[in-house]
């Protein structure tokens, strides 16, 4: 927060120096007073990827604004390792961190539901939130909103949890519980995306729970989630109860196997 805060001074910094003259500097930028072109790039760059603005501190680049409309914010190393060249890396920004984070954003008024960062793409392939690690992408959410991820844990400590009973009667709600194939509803564009969203639908069969009909009888299981208060499953946490309704039919089959076991002693 604070490098991109001293990159907006200082390009204030420069506007201010620019509506009051014209000036050259070193036959590769000139300064113009046109509040439209307050800082111009007079060469022809064709497809290379020129180094438009560099800020340096200590002797290294803190940021980088290149020709091909992309923002480095510290890098550390621009050119990476092995000769391998970020320079033309397929992103509009891209940060870089060290041992800290790369990228933190706040949002000091958020309300709920309210976005502290969205990512809007134009087809339900596109990928965002990536997480590569060693070369491999482990980690994204894909634009039609199913995720990929290598795994996933969710906090389960005994220390996090509190008012802890056993469940009863799971064998009887699972039993209650109706299992169904079906479709999502076709895509239609929102009114306010732009062509560029590509709207597709594969129509294949899905298959798992209606939420309103697990709700009466596994209500711990169903939450009302964003703002236009969906309901939605957390079905990692019905395995508890398939878990004791299975322990529960596994008793029932045993009293009958020692009932079937008696009348075959007589």
């Amino acid at each position: 927060m604070k490098k991109a805060s001293q990159f907006i001074v200082f390009i204030i910094f420069i506007t201010v120096i620019c509506t009051t003259a014209k000036a050259q500097i070193n036959g590769y930028w000139n300064l113009v007073s046109q509040p439209q072109n307050v800082l111009m790039n007079l060469h022809t760059i064709n497809s290379k990827i020129v180094q438009e603005i560099q800020l340096k501190t200590n002797q290294s680049t803190r940021f980088w604004l290149l020709s091909n409309g992309q923002y480095v914010f510290a890098p550390t190393d621009i050119f990476g390792s092995g000769g391998i060249s970020y320079l033309g890396y397929p992103a509009t920004m891209l940060v870089q961190g060290d041992r800290g984070s790369g990228l933190i954003s706040f949002s000091l008024r958020n309300s709920d539901w309210g976005q502290n960062i969205q990512s809007r793409v134009g087809k339900r392939y596109t990928v965002s939130y990536v997480v590569n690690w060693n070369g491999s992408d482990r980690f994204y959410v894909a634009g039609e909103g199913w995720l990929y991820a290598n795994g996933a844990w969710f906090g389960s400590d005994i220390k996090l949890k509190d008012n802890i009973k056993p469940l009863k009667n799971s064998l009887d709600k699972v039993l209650k519980l109706q299992g169904i194939s079906y479709n999502f509803k076709k895509e239609e564009r929102c009114p306010t995306c732009d062509s560029n969203t590509i709207v597709e639908s594969d129509m294949k069969t899905e298959i798992g729970l209606i939420a309103q009909d697990v709700e009466k009888t596994v209500p711990e299981v169903v939450r009302n989630i964003g703002k236009d208060n969906l309901k939605a499953i957390a079905y990692q946490n019905i395995v508890a109860l398939l878990i004791e309704a299975i322990k529960e039919q596994q008793s029932q089959i045993k009293e009958l196997q020692d009932k079937v076991d008696k009348l075959f002693r007589k």
